[in-house]
């Protein structure tokens, strides 16, 4: 049988279990509702820097919004070419490891598949590509390689 303590602890122990979820649940609305706010307001023009927005504006500039871009990159700069993909979306955009064995054939085979006309390679360019390489992009900040535009051959 119970004791008239074991009582009141179970009961209190209900009370602050309860305490602690209403708490929670309290906090947990609160943030969600300004991060809804923030993610919804700020976000895209959070995303990117200025360097980067003024870099996304030129690309659309030069490249019809119809056109996919092929990202270009080595292996430690496949992260970059991440946030690219997501900068120019809804844009079609494919990543190519140009440092992958078969990187020469990805590249064609793409080009021709999808109708790639421009590329934009992330640090030095391949030189045996199909694209001609005519628009020199600085390093971002904090960023160290530079970026290259490009068009296929015709």
């Amino acid at each position: 049988m119970r004791t008239d303590v074991q009582m009141w602890t179970r009961r209190a122990l209900h009370l602050v279990v309860g305490g602690c979820l209403a708490t929670n649940a309290v906090v947990g609305v609160r943030a969600l509702r300004h991060e809804i706010v923030v993610d919804f307001r700020y976000a895209p023009s959070r995303m990117f820097d200025a360097a980067h927005v003024e870099m996304i504006r030129r690309i659309d500039a030069v490249v019809p919004p119809e056109v996919p871009i092929l990202l270009v990159c080595r292996k430690d700069d496949i992260w970059l070419n991440r946030l690219w993909q997501r900068a120019l979306y809804p844009r079609m955009s494919f990543v190519v490891n140009v440092e992958h064995p078969s990187a020469g054939e990805d590249l064609h085979a793409l080009s021709k598949k999808f109708g790639i006309g421009y590329a934009l390679a992330v640090g030095r360019p391949p030189a045996n590509s199909e694209f001609v390489w005519q628009i020199a992009f600085p390093p971002l900040p904090g960023y160290r390689p530079a970026y290259w535009l490009g068009s296929l051959r015709r």
